[in-house]
């Protein structure tokens, strides 16, 4: 211990050692004098408790950090005993994830060929999204109140934004120029462990000097593989690289006919 309990001289020692000895001193003789209760020696010097008293309210500025510190990690501890999911179960191989249904029939003859396939979503569905469009547009006034002056989307959607929305889907867009858009790459399905993949696998036409690389590029959640169209003829294409990629981007939301 680096302080001594030597009473005729405390306050001296107390303004010659750095500031951070003297806050761990300070913690130091708590923790004794904590000791000193338990074990019964109920200790009343007076001068010893008036050293403490000293070194503590000159150090509190140095203490309050180490005290913050301790609580926080406690809590943090603690948080994580509480919380904690516990360990990730390991995976098994060859695992099925799909529905239970379909783990009865599919027990031993799943179907994990690769199969090549075009996006294209039939008339009777577009008709029918716009049929509810434009129910939503004709009974717009009756169904949304008029917005606040000056609220902007405090309160939710605006109004007259919701309108321009309705008239964009309805009139403006062309699902069929984004659809081809779409099966620019080659899509392709396959079931793996039970869950339908839908992924696009795109080849270089030519190999790169340096070699070509397969990369495997996933999205997230809210996301979609349309993400990186735009992102894949500069990886299978380089124009400033002796390195070019063999690309599969996986759909994580999988596709239905």
């Amino acid at each position: 211990m680096i302080l001594q309990k030597n009473h005729s001289h405390s306050n001296n020692s107390a303004s010659q050692l750095p500031a951070v000895c003297q806050a761990i001193n300070a913690c130091i003789i708590a923790g004794q004098y904590s000791i000193y209760l338990t074990d019964g020696w109920q200790t009343t010097d007076r001068h010893f408790l008036n050293s403490l008293e000293t070194i503590i309210s000159t150090n509190m500025g140095y203490l309050a950090p180490v005290i913050t510190v301790v609580v926080a990690t406690v809590l943090g501890l603690v948080g994580y005993v509480v919380l904690k999911d516990g360990e990730l179960q390991p995976l098994q191989e060859n695992q099925f994830w799909g529905p239970a249904a379909r783990k009865a029939t599919a027990a031993g003859k799943e179907d994990n060929s690769i199969q090549s396939f075009q996006i294209n979503i039939s008339e009777k569905v577009l008709t029918d999204l716009k049929t509810r469009l434009k129910l939503e547009v004709a009974t717009l006034e009756e169904r949304v109140a008029d917005p606040l002056d000056g609220v902007g989307f405090t309160w939710g959607v605006h109004k007259k934004f919701l309108k321009k929305v309705q008239e964009h889907w309805l009139n403006k867009y062309d699902w069929r120029t984004r659809e081809a858009l779409l099966n620019k790459y080659p899509n392709f399905k396959t079931t793996i462990s039970g869950i339908e993949i839908h992924f696009q696998h795109v080849k270089p036409q030519r190999k790169g000097k340096k070699g070509t690389r397969a990369l495997l590029l996933l999205h997230g959640w809210p996301g979609s593989f349309v993400e990186y169209q735009k992102l894949i003829p500069q990886l299978v294409e380089p124009k400033d690289s002796d390195i070019n990629f063999e690309v599969f981007v996986v759909n994580a939301n999988k596709y239905r006919e």
